[in-house]
């Protein structure tokens, strides 16, 4: 008989807190590393696809273009907030799997090696549950069914295929790896635990905060495999104390997260704390094959305590913590698989409750879904020991449920391919959704679609008309067009549900700038680098507000610090390239201009304040050729490239030279 099916009778011949007889080493060594394998195997291949994406939504501002990553100090990086190489505020600690980019930054890694990371390390969370089933005396086909479950779940496609779906991978793994190391120790006999699990725990706890009742996951699965009250005590006060310094660090080092997500209406706020109980139903359900799921999902968002979602989230939930209660009470083996696949859903759970954040979507189920796994495991295990018609039955089942979840995950991998694929993708499964019309509407504004950009906005202000983040497309948009007045207005909109938002308040400083109001966007600019010093954007803005308030000198110095910062951006040289002709160093504007025209050599403003810098170094052949280059472009029909070649050659330069050189 299975220990999952006997396990009870076991204990009762077995004193409390006494080592489990030793089993055969040989046979169950080869089983746990045959069904690991096996599991690791098909989670690569499911998976692989995903090799082939690029960077989406937060895989670009926190991975491809953060500087930081390549060049910041590693212990600065570990020791602050999750978003701080970006000069972002999440509220979040996660230093494991920021170091992990930081590694691949600097060592080159494109996207294909970070998205074949992600794979490996599933791969890898797969293979430790699937040791961890085999360890817990579970049969092997019933190890094997429960971990190649958990390898090919369709609601894990948004963990691997998204870069920054790392932290619910490192998090998985560190707490499957603690759970078999800690298993393994009190086979063993250790009273209490050694530096391996706790290692593991540690992993875990600095992924990601589901990890935080991880402690009591431990000490679940020491009382359900027979241990005293006081034996559990003891063994888990070391992983409870470990989690305990993590929560002073988590205060003291992750920022505050700001007024909230702008992808959700500030309008429903109110109504975030009666989500909270819809979290646990909903998650349960993305794991049922065939359920839509949606890249990001969005919870149910119930309208008060007595709408009909609320109350139902909160009999299910209450229903999960009585069961949880129950298996305790007869120290069921289903015990420490329940508490793995209800515990992580509880820090998500408290943020929406206190109204803090309402974090949810398919990656909050990462974690849980192994407890998952494993209860489908066990009841596979009793199958196999009730006779030969119950094992065919249940291993049929088995396999069509992998193979239904397999053709899931497979079909959902295009959806991380690139920005516009996956906006369609969350719109099409969650059209009610405001956030993804939003998101689709700015992917398609920057691709020059204005008229359809307009018409999603227009969608997502349907659903939810203070949405911040349409609020910030909408900035953006105009932005983009030259419309500043309207910029101005969309993100101020953002700031008042926002002041802290960094891209609003950037957008609002650039359309003052154009708007010649001046002292409002170098006020702009200072509150950014106030609260981030180093930020590119932020100095670029306060160096072009110098320079067309007169001070060439302060302007240099500001744009200076933002070319070095951001290196590739092609309006800070051109503004620099001003202000250095106009405090006294056209030679070095010049070479500021050359560094615009390299990257966009059909830029005829560029090659005209070229023409001008070279005239007045004194480079009067350099000065010609840039004008002759500039008469080659079709906006010379303005005359001005003329107006210039006639000015050369009679010696004269236009007034005011290279002072027109700001172009945010």
């Amino acid at each position: 008989m299975t220990r999952g099916a006997g396990a009870g009778r076991d204990r009762a011949r077995r004193p409390a807190g006494a080592p489990r007889p030793a089993r055969a080493r040989g046979p169950a060594a080869r089983a746990a590393w045959g069904a690991a394998l096996l599991a690791a195997a098909l989670a690569f291949v499911v998976h692989l696809p995903s090799l082939a994406n690029g960077y989406v939504r937060d895989d670009a501002d926190l991975i491809e273009r953060n500087r930081a990553l390549r060049e910041a100090p590693l212990v600065r990086l570990a020791l602050a907030d999750y978003w701080a190489s970006r000069g972002g505020a999440s509220g979040y600690w996660r230093p494991a799997p920021l170091l992990s980019f930081a590694a691949e930054a600097r060592l080159g890694a494109g996207a294909a090696v970070r998205h074949a990371v992600n794979v490996v390390l599933h791969a890898v969370a797969t293979a430790v549950l699937a040791a961890l089933l085999v360890g817990a005396g579970l049969p092997f086909a019933a190890a094997l069914a429960g971990a190649a479950w958990f390898a090919v779940m369709p609601a894990h496609a948004e963990a691997v295929a998204w870069l920054v779906g790392r932290t619910d991978l490192l998090c998985a793994l560190g707490a499957l790896a603690a759970l078999a190391l800690d298993a393994r120790e009190r086979a063993a006999g250790r009273r209490w635990p050694g530096p391996a699990p706790l290692a593991a725990l540690a992993l875990a706890l600095l992924s990601k905060e589901a990890a935080a009742p991880l402690a009591l996951v431990l000490a679940a699965a020491a009382w359900a495999d027979g241990a005293g009250a006081r034996d559990v005590a003891r063994r888990a006060s070391p992983y409870l104390l470990l989690t305990l310094a993590w929560l002073a660090a988590h205060r003291a080092l992750a920022a505050s997260g700001g007024s909230g997500p702008v992808y959700l209406d500030p309008a429903r706020r109110d109504d975030w704390p009666w989500a909270a109980w819809t979290l646990v139903p909903a998650a349960a359900a993305l794991l049922v094959p065939g359920v839509p799921i949606a890249p990001d999902q969005l919870p149910p968002l119930p309208r008060g305590p007595l709408d009909a979602a609320a109350v139902a989230g909160f009999a299910a939930t209450a229903a999960a913590v009585a069961a949880l209660a129950w298996l305790a009470a007869r120290r069921s083996p289903a015990l420490a698989p329940a508490a793995l696949a209800l515990a992580p859903l509880l820090p998500p759970v408290a943020a929406a409750a206190l109204g803090a954040a309402l974090p949810f979507g398919p990656r909050v189920v990462y974690l849980p879904s192994a407890g998952a796994a494993w209860l489908a495991a066990l009841a596979l295990a009793r199958a196999e020991a009730a006779g030969a018609r119950s094992r065919a039955a249940g291993r049929a089942a088995a396999a069509a449920l992998v193979a239904a979840s397999a053709a899931g995950s497979i079909a959902l991998q295009p959806a991380w391919r690139d920005e516009e694929r996956h906006w369609r993708a969350m719109v099409a499964a969650q059209p009610s959704n405001p956030a993804g019309w939003t998101g689709l509407a700015d992917v398609r504004s920057q691709r020059g679609a204005r008229a359809e950009a307009e018409s999603l906005l227009a969608r997502a202000e349907s659903l939810a008309p203070a949405l911040p983040a349409a609020a910030l497309a909408r900035a953006a948009l105009h932005h983009r067009h030259g419309e500043w007045e309207p910029s101005a207005a969309a993100a101020e909109r953002v700031l008042a549900w926002d002041p802290r938002h960094r891209e609003a308040r950037w957008l609002r400083g650039v359309a003052r700038l154009r708007l010649r109001r001046l002292a409002e966007a170098r006020a702009d600019a200072e509150t950014l680098l106030a609260g981030w010093p180093d930020d590119p954007r932020a100095l670029g803005l306060l160096g072009q507000a110098r320079l067309l308030g007169g001070d060439p000198a302060g302007a240099r110095a500001a744009l200076e610090a933002a070319a070095r910062g951001a290196p590739d951006d092609p309006a800070v040289w051109f503004a620099l390239g001003g202000a250095r002709v106009l405090s006294g160093d056209p030679a070095g504007g010049a070479l500021a201009f050359e560094r615009v025209l390299a990257g966009d050599p059909r830029y005829y403003d560029g090659w005209l304040q070229l023409a001008l810098a070279r005239a007045e170094a004194g480079d009067a052949a350099g000065a010609r050729a840039a004008v002759a280059r500039a008469a080659a472009l079709p906006e010379a029909a303005d005359g001005r490239a003329a107006e210039l070649a006639r000015a050369l050659a009679a010696t004269r330069l236009p007034a005011g030279g290279a002072s027109r050189t700001v172009r945010p």
